[in-house]
């Protein structure tokens, strides 16, 4: 990745702040809130999950760092869990409060710690044109998911068929 902090952000700025996604929040977060006390074995697969997500994650900065696009004091595997807890603590506040502009607010929240990754002197610099271009994408790309959506109707239900060990399959 020739940008990782840039990578990551244009990850972040494409979360779904779709109505009807934000309230049924992150389905990961929804199983592993609900199942991990129920069942070992299937905590175990979500844990899987969230380590990949964590080293993947690191592995970007630790590159960003190698390339000098990263802040050599950033810890890499402490920095990537503080983004999963970002997204999904975001995600859940959003769920709860029913409310897209949570997330949104999230998601410019963790894009500027994002950008406190860079190593000084190494910040990207748009130019008027690109940073318009971007902006507007940006704006299309949300207003587009923030049509209006009932929060009052459940969350679609979520296939648990394929865990034969959490008893649900």
């Amino acid at each position: 990745v020739k940008d990782p902090v840039n990578a990551l952000i244009d990850i972040v700025q494409r979360l779904s702040v779709r109505p009807e996604d934000v309230c049924g929040g992150c389905q990961l977060n929804n199983l592993a809130q609900e199942m991990s006390p129920l069942d070992a074995g299937f905590r175990k697969r979500l844990e899987t999950i969230f380590d990949a997500w964590r080293e993947a994650v690191a592995s970007v900065l630790r590159q960003g760092q190698i390339h000098g696009s990263v802040r050599r004091d950033v810890e890499p595997n402490d920095a990537a869990g503080l983004l999963i807890a970002m997204v999904e603590g975001y995600g859940s506040l959003a769920k709860n409060a029913q409310d897209p502009k949570v997330i949104k607010a999230g998601i410019k929240n963790i894009v500027g710690w994002l950008r406190s990754l860079r190593q000084p002197g190494n910040r990207i610099v748009f130019s008027d044109t690109q940073h318009r271009d971007r902006a507007k994408r940006f704006k299309l790309q949300h207003e587009s998911r923030s049509r209006d959506h009932d929060c009052s109707q459940p969350p679609p239900r979520i296939r648990t068929s394929g865990f034969p060990a959490s008893g649900l399959g």
